[in-house]
Order: structure tokens, then sequence, then C-alpha cells
């Protein structure tokens, strides 16, 4: 299971049940849920202020971030970013 996998399974979990997660998780010597989430959200704001995807990892980020963006004008932006990383991979 990949991290994306793990962080968008565990996004309807509440603060508290996130919190005994993360116990665990650094008692087992894994870092917590919630630190994995804030770098994830630095490296989605760092793609979408450059405004091109650079790699897979960043595509994978930004795939799994843009279903929880209500925004409809920043989603579509980063559905356009998508598209454009995919049509370059495709070449």
């Amino acid at each position: 299971m990949m991290i994306g996998d793990v962080l968008e399974m565990s996004a309807h979990l509440p603060a508290g049940e996130i919190a005994d997660l993360d116990a665990r998780l650094v008692g087992s010597g894994v870092p917590p849920i919630s630190v994995i989430r804030l770098r994830f959200q630095k490296d989605i704001q760092r793609v979408l202020k450059r405004g091109a995807i650079k790699s897979e990892v960043e595509y994978y980020a930004l795939r799994n971030a843009v279903e929880g963006v209500s925004d409809d004008a920043e989603s579509q932006r980063i559905w356009m970013m998508l598209a454009a990383f995919e049509e370059k991979v495709a070449k």
C-alpha cells in the first residue's frame, strides 16, 4: 500500500483517532500520519506554486489531493496540470 493510499484512507478519521494512530506509529518507529500529511501538503503547495508537475511522485500526490479541493477554479487548474503531465509522459 502506498503512502497516498494510507493518507486517503485516513482522511475521514476524527482528530482523536488520528492522535491515537500517530501514537501507535511513533511507538513502532514509523512517522505519524499528521507529519506525513503536513509534508504532502507542503509538496502539493510547491507544485501548485510552480504550476507544473515534474515527477510521478508529484503527479500522484496532486491526484490524491484534487478530490478534496472545494474551489472549482483551483480544481480545474489541478486537473489541467494532471492532464498536461499525462500528455508529457505519453510522448
